[in-house]
């Protein structure tokens, strides 16, 4: 009896030494191919990198986690074809787990994105939040990626689903269908589009000027100067924008005298330029440009308010005078600052964005603080 424990005993030590040293000689070979796999690449032979590097991929987090590295270590210069061999060769494998086998095809979609070939990152994208409906990651890129479609109607539904799933931004949302409905040409689906945005952000200026514009091509004046107003109110860097359509549907005197009750309420230079462009179309083109100089004292940097006020000057009738001022705005422009950043990456603009075009995130464009009059 004690003879057969003690064979039983032996055979079980045996087994697992044996099952030590097989896995450390994969470990090992697993090892040497990864290693060559890097000699390749530092020869500049990528193929026969891939290939050794693919062998020694191993169902290990630590290990995929060095690939996912080399693959955005490619995207950051460029190889885009490198990085989606390298995504690829690793998709071979057959016993990879379910979850790895997405991450990877999350890295390839990525891949495609950075190369422009939008349609095969969406298409993967997709596969993958089917798998994982809630997958945070792979909504935020597929939703991006019909941002730079252009397809905002495919990108509000995407960002209603990070909503619904995930916690997402409901302001975003509001954005993506003001932006589709502005994009529509549909009249009653844009309506549909302006309706829902402002429902689910109340306090998006952004909503409400896509709702005025919506109304107003739908010949809904009343409805159009309300949603406008709002706008200016809730965003008064749109009042810009929201100048000329409330020209159009409520007539340059009642527009001149709403943009003059929102500066007794606050002087900001975007109401002034949006006031001095009611002015021009009532004919007052001397108090239009007094209000544009008005703005520039406030905010130099206010690129808009140059533009305008050069436009206004060559409509007048000061001659020599006009455009010797004129010469001077355009010059003065040609070197001009942005007049809004991304608090993100920094990116400038002349003019308000809702999305950053670099960096690819939301409300984070703001006015550039003015200088003061001792730095200008």
């Amino acid at each position: 009896m004690v003879e057969a424990l003690i064979l039983v005993a032996a055979a079980v030590l045996a087994a697992g030494i044996y099952s030590l040293l097989a896995r450390r000689r994969r470990e090992t070979d697993a090892a040497r191919a990864y290693l060559q796999g890097f000699r390749y690449i530092l020869s500049d032979e990528p193929d026969a990198a891939l290939e050794q590097l693919t062998r020694a991929v191993e169902v290990d987090a630590r290990t995929l986690e060095t690939y996912f590295a080399l693959g955005a270590l490619f995207r950051r210069t460029g190889e885009h074809e490198r990085a989606v061999r390298l995504h690829q060769n690793m998709l071979l494998k057959t016993d990879l787990a379910p979850r790895l086998r997405l991450q990877i095809e999350l890295e390839l979609a990525l891949d495609f994105q950075r190369a422009g070939m939008l349609e095969r990152a969406a298409e993967i994208y997709e596969r993958v939040t089917e798998t994982e409906p809630g997958w945070r990651e792979a909504l935020l890129r597929l939703r991006q990626v019909y941002e730079e479609q252009r397809n905002f109607a495919r990108a509000a539904e995407t960002q209603a689903r990070l909503v619904e799933r995930c916690d997402g931004t409901r302001a975003i949302l509001a954005h993506l269908l003001a932006e589709a409905a502005l994009a529509e040409e549909d009249s009653g689906l844009a309506a549909r589009f302006a309706e829902r945005a402002a429902s689910v952000d109340a306090e998006s200026g952004h909503a409400s000027f896509a709702l005025g514009m919506v109304r107003l091509g739908q010949g809904r004046a009343k409805e159009a100067v309300a949603a406008l107003k709002r706008c200016c109110e809730l965003e008064p860097e749109l009042a810009p924008r929201a100048a000329e359509p409330l020209v159009e549907a409520a007539g340059a005197g009642r527009a001149v005298s709403f943009f003059n009750s929102r500066l007794s309420a606050a002087d900001h230079p975007a109401t002034r330029v949006a006031l001095a462009r009611c002015l021009r179309h009532a004919g007052r083109v001397e108090e239009a440009t007094a209000q544009l100089r008005r703005a520039l004292d406030l905010d130099p940097r206010y690129v808009e308010a140059r533009l305008t006020l050069g436009r206004a000057l060559l409509g007048s009738s000061m001659g020599d005078e006009a455009r010797r001022e004129l010469e001077r705005l355009l010059a003065a422009f040609s070197t001009q600052e942005s007049g809004f950043a991304c608090r993100t990456c920094g990116h400038g603009y002349g003019e308000l964005q809702f999305r950053c075009t670099r960096c690819l995130n939301w409300d984070t464009v703001r006015r550039v603080a003015a200088a003061a009059p001792e730095e200008r």
